[in-house]
């Protein structure tokens, strides 16, 4: 019916070949596994969230693991049908991005349990954290902050009974073991960056609510930081413009924001920003102006921080 509809529009032999032709493709692609794709990579579930779908409710994710990439020809041949993902039979636009409709933290239960569950019945493919987001822990470049912060806190037997004393349930933080389970450790799925993002927002999130700790040498006892001696506001350096200078609250971004060192010290490195970004771009590195607007923006984005020039460029109080 579809085909005899689009027929009907056109008499001009040319366009009708080149129609045809793009049909014969499509359905090709979809039962030709010659022609299929080897891997594909899930986009995040806060990807299309709009103000009005945050309006109605709908939560972000912290966006703390990597992407997952899904081994599409593996699924083809294991013989999982297109239609036990791409479920909307009735959609023309059938093959589509899943986080375009489930979106969010009600998006990413969706998909999890929706792949584990598969794979459970199926008793073959991955069911925890790190088997579908993999880290590339040679790859990572923390040394500057590792030195200082690495096995510097132990949850021991003492850290434990005060947890259970102030009466906080194994499941807030064992979510995904059953009641009588033996408790697995947070590093049997969560790793790399992974790990100390979830940690951090964890505990501190539970720790602002319950007056726990939430500074850095009061988890990690011992260590010598520059984090201790910094000044709680900082004065961002000068890139030639004409606006006020930026006064960063740097405390705040620790303790009250979840701000990782590493989300600004990408390299690991607790140097200032213009040891790498100078006033102009050198080869593959940004200029200092543009590292800090793509670094800043680009948080403030997801995490509805200030965007307009005057909401950072605000000088003296």
């Amino acid at each position: 019916m579809i085909l005899r509809n689009i027929i009907s529009k056109y008499n001009n032999s040319r366009s009708l070949h080149c129609i045809i032709t793009s049909l014969c493709i499509i359905y090709t692609s979809c039962s030709d596994n010659s022609s299929s794709v080897d891997a594909v990579k899930i986009i995040g579930v806060n990807t299309y969230i709009t103000s009005g779908d945050i309006a109605t409710g709908i939560k972000k994710t912290l966006e703390t693991s990597i992407s997952v990439t899904m081994p599409h020809l593996q699924h083809e041949k294991a013989g999982v049908e297109c239609l036990t993902c791409h479920h909307k039979k009735s959609n023309n636009e059938r093959i589509k991005t899943c986080s375009y409709c489930h979106k969010g933290l009600k998006g990413a239960k969706l998909l999890h349990g929706f792949c584990i569950k598969c794979h459970a019945s199926q008793k073959k493919g991955p069911k925890h954290c790190n088997e579908c987001h993999k880290e590339k822990i040679d790859n990572e470049h923390y040394e500057d902050i590792k030195k200082v912060y690495a096995r510097t806190f132990s949850f021991t037997k003492e850290t434990h009974a005060v947890h259970e004393n102030a009466t906080v349930r194994c499941i807030v933080c064992h979510h995904d073991t059953k009641e009588n389970e033996k408790k697995k450790k947070c590093t049997r799925c969560h790793v790399g960056k992974t790990n100390m993002v979830i940690l951090h927002s964890l505990c501190k999130d539970c720790h602002k609510k319950k007056t726990g700790p939430v500074r850095c040498q009061e988890c990690h006892k011992g260590t010598s930081s520059e984090y201790q001696t910094v000044n709680d506001i900082i004065l961002i350096e000068k890139t030639g413009h004409r606006l006020p200078q930026i006064r960063f609250n740097h405390r705040a971004h620790i303790e009250q924001y979840n701000t990782e060192c590493i989300d600004c010290h990408h390299l690991g490195s607790t140097k200032k920003c213009s040891r790498c970004h100078t006033n102009k771009d050198q080869g593959a590195v940004i200029n200092l102006k543009g590292a800090y607007h793509l670094q800043c923006h680009e948080c403030h984005r997801r995490t509805a921080g200030p965007r307009g020039c005057q909401r950072c460029h605000r000088g003296k109080k």
